[in-house]
């Protein structure tokens, strides 16, 4: 994708099970995304594994204790 592209094709995200906020995040995101096909995979363990094998394109998760190859940003706080 260029940047001044809109992004478009599929987006595989992590999430763990618990999160509250996530449904109105994602819904806003794929609102404005249209041409984004989104896949949501369920299991904090799983999916870090997952982003670290370039197998998903990254994962919401409520730990903070990382593998060192991985980036974090804060989303929200519950």
């Amino acid at each position: 994708m260029q940047s001044n592209e809109e992004p478009s094709g599929k987006l595989e995200i992590g999430k763990v099970k618990t999160l509250i906020h996530l449904p109105k995040i994602l819904s806003s995101y794929i609102k404005k995304y249209k041409n984004v096909n989104l896949s949501l995979i369920t299991g904090v363990t799983e999916t870090l594994k997952e982003v670290l094998n370039h197998k998903l394109d990254g994962s919401f998760v409520i730990e903070s204790d990382f593998h060192p190859d991985l980036v974090s940003h804060e989303v929200f706080q519950d």
